[in-house]
Protein backbone atom coordinates (compact mmCIF):
# COMPACT_ATOMS: atom_id res chain seq x y z
CA UNK A 1 0.00 0.00 0.00
CA UNK A 2 1.11 3.55 -0.71
CA UNK A 3 1.89 6.14 1.94
CA UNK A 4 -1.23 7.96 3.05
CA UNK A 5 -4.02 8.22 5.62
CA UNK A 6 -6.53 5.36 5.67
CA UNK A 7 -9.58 4.47 7.74
CA UNK A 8 -9.75 1.67 10.29
CA UNK A 9 -11.12 -0.88 7.81
CA UNK A 10 -7.63 -1.39 6.36
CA UNK A 11 -6.04 -4.67 7.63
CA UNK A 12 -3.46 -2.88 9.76
CA UNK A 13 -1.78 -5.92 11.30
CA UNK A 14 -1.07 -7.44 7.89
CA UNK A 15 0.80 -4.38 6.59
CA UNK A 16 4.54 -5.12 6.76
CA UNK A 17 5.91 -1.87 8.18
CA UNK A 18 7.57 -0.82 11.44
CA UNK A 19 5.18 0.37 14.15
CA UNK A 20 5.68 1.91 17.57
CA UNK A 21 4.71 -1.25 19.45
CA UNK A 22 7.61 -3.03 17.70
CA UNK A 23 10.08 -0.17 18.05
CA UNK A 24 9.65 0.15 21.83
CA UNK A 25 10.63 -3.45 22.73
CA UNK A 26 13.55 -3.12 20.33
CA UNK A 27 14.75 -0.03 22.21
CA UNK A 28 14.20 -1.83 25.52
CA UNK A 29 16.20 -4.92 24.58
CA UNK A 30 18.33 -3.99 21.58
CA UNK A 31 17.06 -7.20 19.97
CA UNK A 32 15.13 -7.35 16.70
CA UNK A 33 14.09 -10.92 17.54
CA UNK A 34 12.51 -9.87 20.84
CA UNK A 35 10.73 -6.95 19.19
CA UNK A 36 9.21 -9.18 16.50
CA UNK A 37 8.19 -12.02 18.83
CA UNK A 38 4.39 -11.86 19.30
CA UNK A 39 3.24 -11.25 22.86
CA UNK A 40 0.90 -13.72 24.50
CA UNK A 41 -2.42 -11.97 25.01
CA UNK A 42 -3.05 -11.49 28.71
CA UNK A 43 -6.49 -10.95 30.22
CA UNK A 44 -5.69 -7.22 30.58
CA UNK A 45 -4.64 -7.01 26.92
CA UNK A 46 -7.83 -8.77 25.86
CA UNK A 47 -9.91 -6.35 27.90
CA UNK A 48 -8.04 -3.35 26.50
CA UNK A 49 -8.69 -4.48 22.92
CA UNK A 50 -12.38 -5.04 23.68
CA UNK A 51 -12.75 -1.62 25.32
CA UNK A 52 -10.98 0.09 22.42
CA UNK A 53 -13.45 -1.56 20.06
CA UNK A 54 -16.38 -0.46 22.21
CA UNK A 55 -15.41 3.22 22.38
CA UNK A 56 -13.83 3.63 18.94
CA UNK A 57 -15.78 1.22 16.75
CA UNK A 58 -19.06 0.83 18.69
CA UNK A 59 -18.50 -2.93 18.79
CA UNK A 60 -20.15 -4.90 21.60
CA UNK A 61 -17.47 -6.03 24.05
CA UNK A 62 -18.77 -9.53 24.91
CA UNK A 63 -17.55 -10.58 28.34
CA UNK A 64 -16.25 -7.03 28.90
CA UNK A 65 -19.60 -5.42 28.08
CA UNK A 66 -20.47 -4.70 31.71
CA UNK A 67 -17.20 -2.86 32.35
CA UNK A 68 -17.53 -0.97 29.06
CA UNK A 69 -21.03 0.24 29.96
CA UNK A 70 -19.90 1.24 33.46
CA UNK A 71 -17.04 3.29 32.00
CA UNK A 72 -19.41 4.86 29.48
CA UNK A 73 -21.73 5.92 32.29
CA UNK A 74 -18.79 7.38 34.23
CA UNK A 75 -17.74 9.39 31.18
CA UNK A 76 -21.28 10.71 30.70
CA UNK A 77 -21.81 11.66 34.34
CA UNK A 78 -18.41 12.90 35.50
CA UNK A 79 -15.81 13.28 32.74
CA UNK A 80 -17.12 15.55 30.01
CA UNK A 81 -13.62 16.53 28.82
CA UNK A 82 -12.65 12.96 27.95
CA UNK A 83 -16.07 12.19 26.49
CA UNK A 84 -16.00 15.31 24.30
CA UNK A 85 -12.60 14.34 22.90
CA UNK A 86 -13.73 10.78 22.15
CA UNK A 87 -17.09 11.79 20.67
CA UNK A 88 -15.73 14.61 18.48
CA UNK A 89 -12.58 13.00 17.13
CA UNK A 90 -11.78 10.96 14.04
CA UNK A 91 -11.28 7.37 15.19
CA UNK A 92 -8.55 4.91 14.25
CA UNK A 93 -6.83 6.67 11.39
CA UNK A 94 -4.08 4.53 9.89
CA UNK A 95 -0.97 6.42 8.79
CA UNK A 96 1.41 4.79 6.31
CA UNK A 97 4.58 6.82 6.00
CA UNK A 98 8.24 6.70 5.06
CA UNK A 99 10.87 7.84 7.54
CA UNK A 100 12.73 10.68 5.88
CA UNK A 101 16.33 10.08 6.91
CA UNK A 102 16.34 6.28 6.54
CA UNK A 103 13.65 5.55 3.94
CA UNK A 104 12.11 2.94 6.26
CA UNK A 105 8.44 2.16 5.70
CA UNK A 106 6.48 2.78 8.92
CA UNK A 107 2.87 2.69 10.10
CA UNK A 108 0.78 4.07 12.95
CA UNK A 109 -2.82 3.56 14.07
CA UNK A 110 -4.05 6.59 15.98
CA UNK A 111 -7.04 6.23 18.31
CA UNK A 112 -8.35 9.79 18.08
CA UNK A 113 -7.40 12.80 15.98
CA UNK A 114 -8.87 16.25 16.55
CA UNK A 115 -7.90 18.54 13.64
CA UNK A 116 -9.61 21.56 15.22
CA UNK A 117 -7.33 21.30 18.26
CA UNK A 118 -4.25 20.03 16.40
CA UNK A 119 -4.36 17.14 18.86
CA UNK A 120 -3.85 13.39 18.89
CA UNK A 121 -5.42 11.37 21.72
CA UNK A 122 -4.70 7.80 22.78
CA UNK A 123 -6.93 5.67 25.00
CA UNK A 124 -5.25 3.82 27.87
CA UNK A 125 -7.14 1.43 30.13
CA UNK A 126 -5.64 0.64 33.52
CA UNK A 127 -6.43 -1.69 36.41
CA UNK A 128 -4.60 0.81 38.65
CA UNK A 129 -5.11 4.50 39.29
CA UNK A 130 -5.66 7.05 36.52
CA UNK A 131 -4.24 9.85 38.71
CA UNK A 132 -2.00 11.75 36.27
CA UNK A 133 1.35 11.86 38.09
CA UNK A 134 1.02 8.32 39.42
CA UNK A 135 0.05 6.88 36.06
CA UNK A 136 2.92 8.61 34.28
CA UNK A 137 5.42 7.46 36.90
CA UNK A 138 4.24 3.86 36.50
CA UNK A 139 4.40 4.06 32.73
CA UNK A 140 7.98 5.33 32.82
CA UNK A 141 9.15 2.96 35.57
CA UNK A 142 7.67 -0.02 33.74
CA UNK A 143 9.74 0.82 30.67
CA UNK A 144 6.78 1.56 28.38
CA UNK A 145 8.64 4.57 26.94
CA UNK A 146 5.47 6.68 26.52
CA UNK A 147 7.48 9.46 24.89
CA UNK A 148 8.26 7.18 21.93
CA UNK A 149 4.58 6.79 21.08
CA UNK A 150 4.14 10.56 21.24
CA UNK A 151 7.02 11.24 18.87
CA UNK A 152 6.27 8.34 16.52
CA UNK A 153 2.63 9.35 16.03
CA UNK A 154 3.28 13.07 15.62
CA UNK A 155 6.08 12.49 13.11
CA UNK A 156 3.82 10.09 11.19
CA UNK A 157 0.72 12.24 10.85
CA UNK A 158 2.62 15.49 10.24
CA UNK A 159 4.61 13.90 7.42
CA UNK A 160 1.47 12.73 5.59
CA UNK A 161 -1.35 15.08 6.57
CA UNK A 162 -2.12 18.70 5.66
CA UNK A 163 -2.64 19.78 9.29
CA UNK A 164 0.26 20.16 11.72
CA UNK A 165 -0.48 18.31 14.94
CA UNK A 166 1.30 19.84 17.92
CA UNK A 167 -0.53 18.28 20.87
CA UNK A 168 -0.82 14.77 22.27
CA UNK A 169 -2.84 13.48 25.20
CA UNK A 170 -3.61 10.18 26.85
CA UNK A 171 -7.14 9.45 28.02
CA UNK A 172 -6.45 7.16 30.96
CA UNK A 173 -9.45 5.14 32.12
CA UNK A 174 -9.76 2.93 35.19
CA UNK A 175 -11.37 -0.47 34.55
CA UNK A 176 -12.49 -0.88 38.15
CA UNK A 177 -14.87 1.14 40.31
CA UNK A 178 -15.20 4.09 40.52
CA UNK A 179 -14.00 4.12 36.87
CA UNK A 180 -12.03 7.34 37.16
CA UNK A 181 -10.72 9.09 34.05
CA UNK A 182 -7.84 11.51 33.47
CA UNK A 183 -6.92 13.43 30.33
CA UNK A 184 -3.13 13.83 30.45
CA UNK A 185 -1.50 16.11 27.90
CA UNK A 186 2.16 15.65 27.00
CA UNK A 187 4.12 18.88 27.60
CA UNK A 188 6.21 20.25 24.75
CA UNK A 189 9.46 18.92 26.26
CA UNK A 190 8.00 15.40 26.21
CA UNK A 191 6.95 15.86 22.58
CA UNK A 192 10.46 17.08 21.70
CA UNK A 193 12.04 14.14 23.50
CA UNK A 194 9.58 11.75 21.88
CA UNK A 195 10.48 12.88 18.37
CA UNK A 196 14.17 12.46 19.16
CA UNK A 197 13.67 8.99 20.67
CA UNK A 198 11.52 7.84 17.74
CA UNK A 199 13.93 9.15 15.11
CA UNK A 200 17.00 7.67 16.80
CA UNK A 201 15.14 4.42 17.43
CA UNK A 202 14.23 4.04 13.76
CA UNK A 203 17.83 4.75 12.79
CA UNK A 204 19.05 2.07 15.22
CA UNK A 205 16.50 -0.41 13.84
CA UNK A 206 17.69 0.20 10.27
CA UNK A 207 21.33 -0.16 11.34
CA UNK A 208 20.63 -3.44 13.15
CA UNK A 209 18.87 -4.78 10.07
CA UNK A 210 21.74 -3.67 7.83
CA UNK A 211 24.27 -5.46 10.02
CA UNK A 212 22.09 -8.54 10.36
CA UNK A 213 21.97 -8.15 14.15
CA UNK A 214 18.78 -9.97 15.12
CA UNK A 215 19.42 -11.00 18.73
CA UNK A 216 21.86 -10.17 21.51
CA UNK A 217 25.59 -9.84 20.67
CA UNK A 218 27.17 -13.24 20.00
CA UNK A 219 30.33 -12.39 21.93
CA UNK A 220 31.57 -11.82 25.48
CA UNK A 221 30.29 -8.45 26.71
CA UNK A 222 31.21 -6.60 29.91
CA UNK A 223 28.30 -5.09 31.85
CA UNK A 224 29.08 -2.74 34.72
CA UNK A 225 26.73 -1.75 37.52
CA UNK A 226 24.42 1.22 36.91
CA UNK A 227 25.41 4.46 38.65
CA UNK A 228 22.60 4.18 41.23
CA UNK A 229 23.96 0.82 42.42
CA UNK A 230 27.48 2.19 42.82
CA UNK A 231 25.99 5.03 44.86
CA UNK A 232 24.12 2.51 47.01
CA UNK A 233 27.33 0.59 47.73
CA UNK A 234 29.18 3.81 48.51
CA UNK A 235 26.40 5.03 50.83
CA UNK A 236 26.63 1.80 52.82
CA UNK A 237 30.38 2.27 53.17
CA UNK A 238 31.12 -0.94 51.30
CA UNK A 239 33.46 0.59 48.73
Amino acid sequence: MKDGIYNGSVPYDKIDRLRNSTLVPFLQTGSVQHALTPKKQSWQMSQGIALHEYFLESVVSGKHQEVAEAIDESLKSSYSTAKTIIDNSIHEQIILWTHKSTGLKCKAKIDCTLPSLNMIADLKFTTGSAEPEGWMNRACNAGYMPECQVGFYIIAINQIGDIEYTRFCWIVIETKEPYGVSVIEAPQDVIYAGKSVANHGIEKWVEAQRKGEQGYPDRVVQASFPSWYWQKLDKKGLI
